[in-house]
C-alpha cells in the first residue's frame, strides 16, 4: 500500500510516450508513494491512458495548459488537503533508479534542518551528469547546473538551488516559503523557490545515493535551432527571475547590461534565415513580454509591429537603451581645408 506520508506529482502535457516507464519506476520505489498526475490539457490521449491503464494514479485535469508552476501548485493543494507530508515533484521524462526515493526520504528524516532535496540526475547513458546541484551566480547573474555534489555543497546556502525536475519538499517548507511562483510558466520557478527557501534559513540538499535518469528533450543538439517555445519561456523566465532578485533599476543596470545583447544582437541575421526565424521571433516576443508586459500573461503574445521592426533592424540600440546605457553622440565630421601655399 502507498505510504500516505509521501506523494509524487507528475505534470503532464502530451507525455504519453514517457508516462508508462516513469510511473513504473515510481511504483518500484520504497516507501511506495501516492501517485498524482496533473494533466495540462493534453491532446495526445495521455490523460485517457492514465484513466484506463493506471487505476492506482489519481488524475486531475487542469482544463488548460497552466504551465509547470501552476499545475504543480494545483497538485500540492490537493495533496495537502489529504494530509501528505512529503511531496516529490518529478518530470514525466524521467525514470527513478531503485532506492532513489528511499535515499531522499532517509536524508530528510536524518536532517531536520533540510527542507528540500533532489537526487543526482544523469543522462540515459548513465555516465554524463545532468544535475548534481544548481548554482545561483549573483555576480554573473545566471544560474547553472553543477557536475558534482561537492561543488554544490561548497556554495553559500543562498547560492544553491535544486531542480524542479525531481524536487522532494516537506510540507512545512511550503507552508513557510509559499507555493511556486505562478508568474513563471516554465523554467526558473525552481531557482526562485529555492532562493526563498534559503532566505528562510531552510537547508537544501542533493543526495548522491539517490539517482534518477532524465531524457532531456527541451534543448537542441549542437548545430540544431532551439525550439521557439523553449526559447521564449527560457528568456522570459530568466528576465522575470533576475528582475525579482535585482529589483527594477538593478535589473536594467546589471542583467540587461550583461546579458540582453547576447540574446538580441544577432536577431537581424537570424530573422533573415528561414530556419532560425521562428526562434528569433520568439526571442523578440520574450523581450517584449519580460520587459514591458511584466508578469501579466504566461502564454506567449506577439510583440507590437513597431517593436518587431526595431528588433529586426537595430536590436543593439534596444539593448543599450534598456541597459540605461545611452550610445555616445557622434560628432559630425567637418573637412579641414588644406592651408594655402605661401609663395616664396
Amino acid at each position: 500500500m502507498p505510504d500516505p506520508r509521501v506523494a509524487v506529482i507528475l505534470v503532464n502535457h502530451n507525455g504519453q510516450g514517457d508516462l508508462p516507464a516513469c510511473l513504473e519506476s515510481l511504483r518500484n520505489q520504497a516507501p511506495a508513494p501516492r501517485l498524482l498526475v496533473v494533466d495540462n490539457a493534453s491532446t495526445d490521449g495521455s490523460d485517457r491512458w492514465v484513466e484506463a491503464e493506471a487505476p492506482d494514479v489519481t488524475l486531475i485535469r487542469a482544463g488548460a495548459n497552466l504551465g509547470f508552476a501552476a499545475a504543480n501548485n494545483l497538485g500540492i493543494r490537493h495533496l495537502f488537503a489529504g494530509g501528505t507530508e512529503l511531496i516529490w515533484l518529478v518530470n514525466t521524462d524521467t525514470e527513478a533508479r531503485p532506492g532513489c526515493l528511499q535515499a531522499l526520504v532517509a536524508h530528510l528524516d536524518a536532517h531536520p534542518e533540510v527542507g528540500a532535496a533532489s537526487p543526482r540526475i544523469v543522462h540515459p547513458d548513465g555516465e554524463r551528469v545532468w544535475f548534481a546541484g544548481g548554482e545561483i551566480d549573483f555576480e554573473g547573474l545566471r544560474t547553472r547546473h553543477l557536475d558534482t555534489v561537492e561543488a554544490f555543497e561548497a556554495l553559500a546556502p543562498e547560492a544553491r538551488y535544486l531542480t524542479g525536475c525531481a524536487l522532494l519538499v516537506r510540507r512545512s517548507t511550503v507552508e513557510k516559503v509559499g507555493l511556486l511562483d505562478e508568474r513563471f510558466f516554465m523554467y526558473a520557478e525552481d531557482a526562485d523557490f529555492c532562493l526563498r527557501t534559503s532566505l528562510c534559513e531552510i537547508g537544501l540538499a542533493v543526495v548522491p545515493g539517490a539517482e534518477l535518469v532524465h531524457r532531456v528533450r527541451s534543448f537542441p543538439e549542437a548545430g540544431e535551432p532551439q525550439n521557439p517555445f523553449t526559447a521564449y519561456h527560457l528568456l522570459r523566465s530568466e528576465m522575470l527571475f533576475w528582475k525579482k532578485v535585482c529589483g527594477g533599476f538593478g535589473f536594467h543596470r546589471h542583467w540587461c547590461r550583461a546579458h540582453l545583447g547576447k540574446w538580441v544582437n544577432d536577431l537581424p541575421a537570424r530573422l533573415a534565415d528561414p530556419v532560425q526565424a521562428p526562434t528569433a521571433e520568439a526571442v523578440t516576443d520574450a523581450v517584449w513580454a519580460g520587459l514591458f508586459r511584466g508578469s501579466r500573461g504566461r502564454e506567449r503574445a506577439s510583440a507590437p509591429g513597431w517593436f518587431r521592426r526595431l528588433m529586426a533592424s537595430r536590436p543593439w540600440l534596444t539593448a543599450e537603451l534598456l541597459a540605461f546605457r545611452l550610445p555616445p553622440l557622434r560628432r559630425r565630421r567637418t573637412s579641414t581645408p588644406a592651408p594655402e601655399e605661401t609663395p616664396p
